[in-house]
């Protein structure tokens, strides 16, 4: 079986239904067809009927709506607002940024959504770290440093030395019986 990445693709994506069968589905409507009947015999789901029907009342066209979300950001028009709190403050969080521009702007964004849009510009926006580490310094004071783990240990937790199960303990070993020691496909 040969897939070709491109038809699945078109695949996955919706489409809308043909403007061929929409006005079929209208003129059944309006030919005195019920609402739920007309779209029983063009195999289209009653809500879709109805909403074309709606469609067709209102504004007189059944052509589809535009699919998927609209080009642009919504934080495009506060672009230069953006930058500006970047220069003013270089550690600013993009929570930080997004309640700015609530309380400012009136635009509710998410932190994703200001990642998005740096992402798109190509900027990074990275938070300094607040202290460098120093290797020399103590980590801990005197005295406080851990004893080394126990030989049988579970990432630093004692557990239990493996030990035989109670139903082996009392088995006298011996050797097996004959017959278990040659294989019969290739016999001793």
């Amino acid at each position: 079986m040969i897939l070709y990445p491109e038809l699945i693709w078109a695949a996955d994506m919706g489409r809308a239904y043909g403007l061929d069968l929409r006005h079929r589905v209208i003129e059944a409507i309006d030919g005195g067809m019920s609402a739920r009947g007309a779209p029983a015999r063009f195999s289209v789901a009653p809500s879709t009927a109805i909403n074309w029907h709606r469609q067709w009342r209102e504004t007189g066209s059944l052509n589809p709506a535009p699919q998927g979300q609209p080009p642009g950001s919504k934080l495009g028009d506060h672009e230069t607002f953006i930058l500006a709190l970047l220069e003013e403050e270089k550690d600013i969080a993009p929570y930080e940024i997004a309640e700015k521009l609530a309380a400012e702007r009136g635009v509710d964004p998410c932190a994703a959504t200001i990642w998005y849009f740096f992402s798109k510009r190509g900027l990074t926006h990275k938070k300094r770290q607040a202290l460098h580490r120093n290797s020399s310094a103590r980590t801990s004071s005197p005295g406080s440093e851990k004893p080394p783990p126990e030989p049988w240990t579970t990432f630093g937790r004692p557990s239990h030395r493996p030990s035989m199960p109670s139903h082996l303990r009392n088995v006298r070993t011996s050797s097996p019986p004959q017959d278990m020691t040659r294989n019969k496909l290739n016999p001793l």
